[in-house]
């Protein structure tokens, strides 16, 4: 029996600059640590010998990225090809354009159909929006695609973009709840047009990038995501039952946070602990390894969007989750891809920690008064600080430290009350005198118009400092020669719109 070894990741967000510093070659530094997190994903394909690398959706940050992002990323695409390794890649919401007619950056790949010399060993992007709105027949596809161990059938869904599947006369007099009901409906049609196209004795799986009824979202994402279309994990499982093939798996990436939603099953927004601490596989849909089982079924969903409900066969939902797009209220969040072992009768799989991303930890400043002993509990004996900062007080620089622990080092943020802002020189200094902070990490601090007035994010200089700082990073001619009068013009400015 065929027996196909699959890695799974998503929204690998390249080209993502926040929280970076520009280095001397001119690259963001998040930009590289993205890249390094891809580097090691691509040598866990090769040390576990898959047979593909697929990655379900936002594999750029934007619909326009660098030629430096597009050249780094097809390295490792040529990388994981010439090692027998068959990609996979589906476009997201990211890299695509609201309009179809404006192609993606992963057209690219479509084009040139990167390819092992004398083999079927390829790079293949699958799931496509549709040529126009409302012409829902050339939306997505079903395909075949050759591996090393054998052939993988996969159906692979587009983002579900309102405006390309609807007409807008489809849109017409509807609110934004109908639209969306409307739109969810075509789309679970089409995958099961689809998956009726399927084959029976191939392992089968559907990937996609959209939003599941039933996944978790902290408070903050479920609003950046309310005009969503969503899925139920009953819908769709009911639609891909519905085919000769039996699908083992459904690859899913939109949402960052690995996990396996579960049917009927509406869970709660999750409530991250802000300085970071919290873990890692806990809220209700975790991510855990699982067996072949094809008898296992699932119960119609009451809110159907679909009246002939019947019990249907459980098929393997999982997001990957983001191996490094983060923030620093998920900052600390445990990174995973999944490993899957696909044959015709199903899936089984592992769930893998990623060892190699770049975390955000932030600390908080609650008490004004007493901030150098609050200070000195939450990062001196923090469990997670404590050994970090011991490797530096012995001399070890950064390299060192991250090579002994295994990983990146995390930026790192303070957050201080409105009422400390006074005191911010006199926690700078004490956070200078620290081996941490003045041999290994550049704190990132950032004034935010956005916080809550309790909380502001400190500023490390004033812009002329930051004028001054930018001329002695230069070290040229132009700027020991015109350092004085660069720096007048900045306090000029300054003066001018009283700025303090």
């Amino acid at each position: 029996m065929s027996r196909i070894k699959v890695l799974h990741t998503a929204d690998l967000h390249l080209g993502v600059e926040t929280y970076g510093v520009t280095n001397q070659d001119g690259i963001n530094s998040r930009i590289k640590d993205y890249l390094e997190t891809l580097d090691w994903l691509v040598l866990q394909a090769k040390s576990l010998d898959c047979d593909a690398f697929l990655v379900a959706g936002d594999i750029f940050d934007n619909e326009r990225p660098t030629n430096y992002v597009i050249s780094e990323f097809a390295k490792r695409i040529r990388n994981l090809v010439d090692s027998s390794i068959t990609v996979i890649l589906t476009p997201g919401n990211h890299e695509t354009s609201s309009s179809s007619r404006v192609p993606s950056a992963l057209e690219v790949f479509r084009a040139l159909h990167p390819q092992k010399d004398g083999t079927e060993i390829a790079c293949h992007v699958l799931g496509c929006q549709p040529s126009k709105p409302g012409d829902t027949e050339t939306m997505g596809g079903i395909s075949t695609i050759p591996t090393k161990s054998g052939n993988l059938q996969i159906l692979a869904m587009p983002y579900p973009r309102r405006s390309e599947i609807l007409t807008s006369e489809q849109m017409k007099n509807r609110g934004r709840e109908e639209v969306k009901k409307l739109a969810a409906t075509i789309f679970l049609d089409r995958i099961q047009e689809l998956a009726r196209k399927a084959l029976p004795g191939l392992p089968t799986i559907f990937v996609g990038h959209f939003g599941i009824k039933e996944a978790e979202l902290r408070p903050g994402v479920k609003g950046y995501l309310a005009d969503d279309v969503i899925i139920s994990t009953y819908d769709l499982m009911s639609k891909l039952s519905d085919s000769q093939a039996k699908f083992g798996y459904v690859a899913l990436g939109h949402y960052h946070s690995p996990q396996m939603p579960s049917p009927n099953l509406v869970a709660p927004s999750l409530d991250e602990d802000m300085d970071g601490e919290t873990s890692i596989l806990c809220g209700t849909n975790p991510c855990r390894d699982w067996e072949l089982s094809s008898n296992e079924t699932v119960a119609p969903d009451p809110d159907s969007l679909f009246r002939d409900g019947k019990p249907v066969r459980k098929i393997q939902v999982a997001y990957s989750g983001a191996p490094s797009r983060r923030d620093f209220p998920d900052g600390a969040r445990t990174r995973m891809f999944m490993e899957l072992d696909l044959t015709p009768e199903g899936s089984s799989g592992k769930c893998r920690k990623v060892e190699h991303s770049r975390s955000l930890r932030q600390l908080t400043v609650d008490n004004a008064l007493d901030w150098k002993e609050e200070l000195e509990a939450k990062f001196l004996k923090s469990e997670f600080w404590r050994q970090p900062y011991e490797y530096a007080a012995t001399g070890c620089g950064q390299e060192q430290i991250e090579k002994t622990m295994k990983g990146p080092l995390p930026i790192f943020r303070l957050r201080l009350p409105e009422e400390a802002r006074s005191i911010w020189p006199a926690i700078k200094s004490w956070l200078d005198t620290l081996p941490m902070f003045d041999k290994i990490i550049a704190p990132y601090y950032k004034p935010s118009a956005r916080e809550s007035q309790k909380a502001v994010i400190a500023q490390t200089e004033s812009p002329v400092e930051a004028v001054k700082s930018y001329l002695d990073s230069l070290q040229d001619d132009f700027a020991k020669t015109n350092r004085a009068r660069i720096q007048e013009e900045a306090e000029r400015i300054m003066q001018e719109a009283r700025v303090v």
